[in-house]
């Protein structure tokens, strides 16, 4: 578990400055995205959502579908959220407190085509807007999820 953050944290740095994402982002949400990849699999029990559901897990009972997902951003938004983390102004953690969600929950697997389709719309036809926050959140969602599979 902590192998596979360290190669997913380490593939999202490589994405930033290798291949020059960092010159889409803003600062927050570079933090964001390597926040995310650290954390996105925190506390997992080794199996998938699937199967927490198919055996009524507890888990599945506390956390809303994509169950893992729920749990990880949950626990990193608690850590998050300690005095010792805050060490942004209010408004900013807000924002990186969002971005880490949505890009831990961008980790389920159930939402591979719609992250690829969302890119493609984006890039394909052209419309991508480095100043549109939206645009640059379907990038980082990309980023975190092909770090995730290529490790």
């Amino acid at each position: 578990n902590s192998t596979h953050a360290a190669d997913v944290t380490q593939t999202m740095f490589f994405f930033l400055k290798t291949c020059r994402l960092n010159q889409l982002l803003e600062d927050e949400e570079m933090l964001a995205c390597l926040v995310a990849a650290a954390a996105h699999d925190v506390s997992h029990p080794g199996v998938n959502n699937s199967f927490l559901a198919a055996i009524a897990h507890p888990l599945s009972v506390e956390h809303k579908p994509p169950i893992l997902e729920n749990l990880h951003s949950q626990i990193s938004l608690k850590l998050l959220k300690k005095p010792k983390f805050q060490f942004l102004p209010p408004a900013q953690m807000k924002t990186l407190c969002y971005l880490v969600k949505q890009l831990i929950l961008a980790t389920d697997m159930s939402k591979h085509v719609q992250t690829l389709t969302d890119l493609k719309h984006l890039i394909g036809e052209g419309q991508y807007d480095k100043r549109n926050p939206q645009h640059r959140l379907v990038l980082m969602k990309c980023a975190i999820h092909c770090a995730d599979v290529s490790n």
